[in-house]
C-alpha cells in the first residue's frame, strides 16, 4: 500500500533490538533502509552481512559521530554542531553521508522550527562530506500530536520553499513513523511526502493512534516472556506523605 501511494518504507528494528534475523526478512522486500535508534543495532545488522542500506533515527550523540560516519548511510539531524562533526568524521573515511534534516511540527520531541529550516538547509550544503538528502518529521512521540494532512502539507510546503531557494532537489521527504499509518490510509494524495519510517505497524500489526490491531495484520507474532518475583494483592494509592518519585 506505501508503494501505491508513491512512499518509500524504512522498516524499524529497534522494537526486536536489531534482531539479525528479522532484519534479513525484511531486507528480502522492497525496502529503503532499515532503520534504528540504537548505532549498536545497526553495527550488529552490517557486520552480520545484513544486505541493506541502514538509517539512525535519531541524531547520533558527539561520542558516536565516528561510528555514524563510518557505519551508517542516513541519520536523522537537527544540530549543527553535530553535522559538522559528522561532516569532519565522513571526510576522516571518505564518505559523504546523507543527511535528513528533522523539522519541528509541533509534537515537541525534535527537529528545527520550521522558520529556520532554510537556513539549516543551507548551512548543510556548506559541508562537503555530507548530502541532504532530504526532510522529515516525527509526530505522535512525546505529546501525541497527531500526523494529519495539514502537517503533512506542512513539510511538503517546506520541502518546495527549501529546494526552489536553494536550486536543489531532495530524494527523501520522510512524513513519521507508524502513527502515519491511519493518514496513509485515509489520504488520496500524500502530495509530497514520499517516505515512512515504521517499526510497531509492522511488527505488532497496531495503529499508534487508536491502540488498536490492523485488520489483515497478525498480532500475534511476539511472546514477551519473562519471570515474575513478586506477586501480592495491595492498595492502588500511595499511603503517606507524597514527594519526588522515580518518575
Amino acid at each position: 500500500q506505501t508503494h501505491s501511494k508513491g512512499i518509500s518504507l524504512t522498516p524499524v528494528t529497534k522494537g526486536v533490538c536489531g534482531s539479525v534475523e528479522i532484519a534479513r526478512m525484511l531486507a528480502a522486500h522492497k525496502i529503503h533502509s532499515i532503520g534504528d535508534s540504537h548505532l549498536s543495532n545497526i553495527i550488529r545488522m552490517k557486520e552480520a552481512g545484513v544486505l541493506a542500506k541502514f538509517m539512525l533515527l535519531r541524531s547520533p550523540m558527539m561520542s558516536e559521530t565516528e561510528g555514524a560516519a563510518a557505519k551508517v548511510d542516513f541519520s536523522l539531524n537537527s544540530e549543527l554542531s553535530i553535522l559538522r562533526a559528522l561532516n569532519e568524521q565522513s571526510a576522516r573515511y571518505g564518505k559523504t553521508h546523507a543527511i535528513i534534516l528533522m523539522i519541528e511540527l509541533g509534537d515537541r520531541r525534535e527537529g528545527v522550527m520550521p522558520e529556520d529550516a532554510l537556513n539549516y538547509a543551507h548551512e548543510i550544503l556548506k559541508l562537503n562530506s555530507l548530502r541532504l538528502a532530504g526532510i522529515g518529521a516525527n509526530l505522535t512521540c512525546l505529546n501525541g500530536v497527531k500526523p494529519t494532512a495539514e502537517k503533512m502539507g506542512q513539510l511538503g510546503a517546506i520541502a518546495q520553499d527549501i529546494e526552489a531557494k536553494l536550486s536543489i532537489q531532495m530524494e527523501i521527504i520522510s512524513g513519521g513513523n507508524s502513527a502515519n499509518w491511519q493518514w496513509l490510509q485515509e489520504t488520496a494524495n500524500p502530495g509530497l511526502v514520499n517516505h515512512l519510517r515504521m517499526g510497531e505497524t509492522i511488527l505488532f500489526g497496531s495503529n499508534p493512534i487508536t491502540q488498536a490491531g490492523i485488520s489483515g495484520f497478525k498480532h500475534d507474532a511476539f511472546t514477551l516472556l519473562a519471570e515474575v518475583i513478586e506477586s501480592k494483592r495491595k492498595p492502588a494509592q500511595p499511603d503517606g506523605e507524597v514527594t519526588f518519585s522515580a518518575f
